[in-house]
């Protein structure tokens, strides 16, 4: 795992988990050039518990990837998302983890 530039840890502020609890931890939800995306819109705060499960469950993984890039999208920050990452076809990723986060 790569670590959290220092700058951005001054900008952290979170105070709870985006799958409910007390905020213990980050997890980098986004890889692009084979590297972690190192973007406040790209963490994603959580338990320890939840971290754990996140990296063993595929459909919890997809469903904290969908939160995350839903955020980013109503704060506004899809455009700079795709012009700062252009290879990678970000409509299509966000449609797919809003299926897959909501199907059964």
């Amino acid at each position: 795992m790569r670590p959290i530039s220092p700058k951005l840890k001054k900008q952290i502020d979170f105070k709870c988990s985006i799958l409910g609890g007390r905020f213990e931890q980050l997890h980098h939800a986004f890889i692009y050039s084979g590297r972690q995306i190192d973007e406040l819109w790209a963490f994603a705060p959580l338990t320890v518990e939840q971290h754990k499960a996140v990296d063993d469950d595929e459909k919890l993984k997809c469903k904290v990837k969908f939160i995350l890039l839903d955020n980013a999208k109503k704060a506004g920050l899809f455009p700079e998302i795709k012009a700062k990452y252009p290879r990678n076809d970000w409509d299509q990723e966000y449609n797919y983890l809003k299926y897959v986060s909501s199907s059964k």
